[in-house]
């Protein structure tokens, strides 16, 4: 299509440079000599103009069609490439699949060689191809092949840092101890899945799709979860700061404290300059969270639990709608006024 335009603007300009020298050719034709004379002077000054001019375009169209042309070569060599490298993976996979399923479950301080070198080869692939159909299919294969089951947790301790993981697919997996850390994962389709402990520093889940996940205790500092669609998922025991929620729907979720492992510390899930700007928090549980400098601007909190939060009186409540929110105590003055709606339960 872009060939075709380019070539049908240098025609534009070739006939558009036609009618102008036709038209003093056609007046040459009917005039007498010393209009003829001027007509040539002029002829010459405007051909003198036009020429150069209409030369540059075409060599600039040209220049396009041919960086046009490169970079289709360009992308058929990465696309050849690309569909090389997944077949050689798959076939590498198959190769040590029946090693894998014969290695009991371990420790992630005990694992087996041919268990990480499935992991290698898999965070290999899944960060060097760029098309997010062609990465969903690897992610089917893997799990198609029952190495991704609790049994053998293929997909635990991934190094998935600095990677572009849009629209990505995944469903009933488990990414504990993952390092997602500056990947971008806007556009994520992610259901039932399981991220205990993954490092989610400066991720970006923007304008996702997440529903009964779990995120218990992850880093997620400065996490992007603007405009995401979720119900029901688990923060507890998070690390939030800076974390961005804008107009994300997390109705249902759960953001109170985690428990450390076996130990059984309890861990205050840091909500600490977080931005909830029109977020969707209805029903929502931020029971004993640290509210310091926390935004709710605009929030939906109906029916939302905020009891026994710390550093409340630092957050930020304009047009917030706080209707039968549980509070362990009233906001401050102040705060009630930036309210919209100011009716909650104390208790």
């Amino acid at each position: 299509m872009n060939k075709n335009n380019s070539l049908l603007g240098s025609f534009y300009v070739f006939v558009f440079v036609l009618i102008i020298l036709s038209i003093p050719i056609f007046m040459i034709t009917f005039a007498d000599s010393k209009i003829r004379s001027e007509i040539r002077d002029w002829l010459k000054v405007i051909g003198s103009c036009l020429i150069p001019l209409a030369l540059f375009y075409l060599n600039k169209e040209f220049d396009k069609r041919t960086k046009m042309e490169e970079e289709l070569k360009s992308n058929e060599s990465r696309e050849r490439t690309e569909s090389k490298n997944v077949q050689n993976f798959m076939k590498n996979i198959n190769d040590i699949i029946d090693e894998i399923r014969k290695i009991e479950p371990t420790s992630s301080e005990e694992e087996k060689d041919s268990l990480k070198f499935a992991r290698a080869l898999t965070v290999e692939i899944l960060s060097t191809v760029t098309s997010s159909a062609r990465r969903n299919s690897i992610i089917y294969f893997l799990r198609s092949l029952g190495i991704t089951t609790e049994k053998y947790k293929l997909f635990n301790h991934l190094l998935l840092e600095n990677c572009d993981l849009k629209e990505i697919i995944i469903v009933m997996d488990n990414f504990s101890y993952s390092l997602f850390s500056n990947s971008n994962l806007s556009g994520s389709k992610i259901q039932c899945v399981e991220f205990y402990q993954a490092d989610f520093q400066n991720v970006d889940f923007s304008s996702s799709k997440i529903f009964n996940s779990r995120f218990n205790n992850i880093d997620g500092e400065e996490l992007i979860f603007r405009n995401v669609k979720g119900v029901s998922n688990d923060f507890r025991g998070a690390n939030l700061k800076n974390a961005d929620f804008s107009k994300a729907c997390l109705m249902n979720s759960n953001f109170s404290p985690g428990l450390a492992g076996e130990t059984h510390l309890r861990i205050d899930t840091d909500l600490t300059n977080a931005k909830f700007i029109e977020a969707e928090l209805t029903a929502s549980v931020l029971d004993c969270t640290i509210l310091h400098n926390t935004n709710f601007s605009g929030a939906q909190l109906e029916n939302a639990s905020l009891r026994n939060v710390q550093n409340i009186e630092t957050a930020i409540f304009n047009n917030a709608q706080l209707k039968d929110t549980r509070l362990s105590k009233a906001l401050s003055p102040e705060q009630i006024k930036q309210c919209k709606v100011y009716e909650p339960i104390i208790e």
